[in-house]
């Protein structure tokens, strides 16, 4: 079997547990997000230091957004698979580093829990597995991140590289670099996601990070999310259809239709 067959099946058996949702959106093309000619996000292996230019574009984005003071968010709505199936989703996200994502099947629930520490996902069949450090810590979205802890944390790193034009839209691009393993001897393993802003609106269009899967530990997996068609609910002005790429092949559609804001769910939640 040629190597790109195999990395296809991989990426396709690996991500239809790991639920990364996709979309279409009307902000951004479609084919902006499935292009190939995305930089890959570069890490420094530094933590704590904040370009004054990404800093003031965060604090306009979680200002846009109306998104300050944010503490747990629940989302509702439907979750459609690039064959055209279409189910109920719900998804719950709690702070900076805890996310969750239910897909109702007939056949049951497929569920992706991402926790502090650990993330993990369970098929409908109650099969369970576990997710590499470095893609559990880049969670299911780009955004919670940038609303909890990204301006305050020491540990969280930023870096403004100033305007994109591998597109056909101007973006402004910021690189976000956190730490996913801890280490009290040496220095601290980072991942980092690169941010895409639109500079008139302040609004995060697109994010990109690179996933790791055990099926293939060596390869990594370029995952492209597009954030779209912003409708203030509940206070928040949210992407209501996200895309998702990886390796340029879409995977999912998520339209959400309804959000509640504050609910505080406990950590338990994001656990299985």
């Amino acid at each position: 079997m040629p190597s790109w067959e195999l990395n296809r099946r991989l990426a396709s058996k690996f991500f239809a547990c790991l639920i990364a949702i996709a979309a279409t959106i009307s902000i951004v093309p479609i084919a902006i997000a499935q292009q190939q000619s995305w930089p890959l996000p570069a890490i420094s292996g530094v933590l704590g230091t904040k370009d004054s230019s990404a800093v003031t574009q965060i604090t306009a984005y979680i200002q846009a957004a109306s998104a300050t003071g944010w503490h747990d968010l629940k989302g509702s709505g439907t979750l459609t698979f690039p064959a055209g199936d279409t189910h109920t989703a719900q998804l719950l996200l709690l702070g900076s580093c805890r996310s969750r994502l239910d897909i109702d099947l007939d056949s049951g629930t497929r569920s992706l829990r991402i926790a502090s520490s650990a993330g993990k996902f369970q098929d409908e069949k109650g099969n369970q597995g576990s997710l590499f450090p470095e893609t559990f810590s880049a969670g299911i979205l780009a955004f919670p991140r940038l609303w909890g802890e990204a301006l305050g944390s020491p540990q969280i790193s930023l870096r403004d590289d100033g305007l994109f034009e591998g597109t056909a839209q101007t973006l402004h691009r910021i690189t976000i670099e956190y730490p996913y393993a801890y280490s009290s001897n040496g220095p601290i393993p980072t991942v980092a996601t690169d941010l895409y802003f639109d500079p008139s609106s302040n609004l995060l269009l697109l994010s990109v990070d690179n996933l790791r899967v055990k099926e293939n530990p060596n390869k990594l997996f370029q995952r492209v999310t597009s954030y779209g068609n912003y409708q203030l609910l509940s206070g928040v002005l949210f992407p209501t259809t996200i895309q998702q790429t990886v390796d340029g092949q879409p995977q999912w559609t998520l339209q959400i239709s309804q959000v509640t804001t504050n609910t505080n769910p406990s950590d338990s939640t994001f656990e299985f």
